[in-house]
């Protein structure tokens, strides 16, 4: 998470995302790791999110 004020790195938060386990298991994760990123955040209750970024690793 970014704070948009300043740029610095609020929270984050990574996975494996174990792609062998199918399509399912991959959005799963992902919503699990925006969640835990969020709550690491400590947002304050009128925060507004404006977009969310995944990156994936390159072979």
């Amino acid at each position: 998470m970014i704070d948009l004020s300043d740029g610095s790195v609020v929270a984050s938060a990574r996975k494996r995302t174990r792609a062998e386990r199918g399509q399912g298991f991959v959005s799963q994760r992902t919503i699990e790791l925006a969640t835990a990123a969020m709550t690491a955040a400590k947002l304050p209750e009128d925060a507004e999110l404006l977009a969310i970024g995944v990156e994936r690793p390159s072979n």
